[in-house]
């Protein structure tokens, strides 16, 4: 049989790991909740940058098809001369 002071110390280094174990759980548990908040964060972001994306990219379109127009009739003018 045990002495009683070593059954205590047992217990005593049984409840401390437990709570070891528990706090690490905690802790990564903690470290998956922020990742997945960072990601989040990025993802509203990037919803949030793409209306300004789309109008630049209509004003491109719009620039783009003014310059071929232009360029088009130039070329019908001086193709026409010929």
């Amino acid at each position: 049989m045990l002495p009683p002071w070593l059954i205590a110390l047992l217990l005593l280094r049984q409840l401390s790991y437990s709570g070891y174990i528990y706090n690490r759980q905690e802790e990564f548990r903690n470290r998956v909740r922020e990742a997945w908040s960072g990601i989040g964060v990025q993802l509203k972001r990037q919803h949030d940058l793409i209306p300004n994306l789309a109008t630049t990219v209509k004003a491109y379109a719009q620039n783009e098809r003014d310059v071929l127009e232009e360029l088009a009739e130039l070329r019908s003018r001086v193709g026409g001369g010929w």
